[in-house]
């Protein structure tokens, strides 16, 4: 993500919390999560602007 370290992710006072709901992703963004259930991920961060995220991810397996 463009201008945004994760690792300071606490430091902005906003917790993880358990995600279980569903919603459409709006066009031109992302909605990224990982493997585990309190990640600084999607359910952190919400969308993201497609145009703020750099590189590409790919699935591992």
């Amino acid at each position: 993500l463009k201008g945004l370290n994760p690792a300071t992710a606490e430091k902005l006072g906003k917790s993880v919390e358990s995600f279980e709901r569903s919603f459409v992703v709006s066009d031109g963004h992302l909605f990224v999560l990982g493997t585990q259930s309190r990640s600084f991920d999607g359910r952190y961060w919400g969308e993201l602007p497609a145009n703020q995220v750099e590189g590409k991810a790919y699935a591992i397996w």
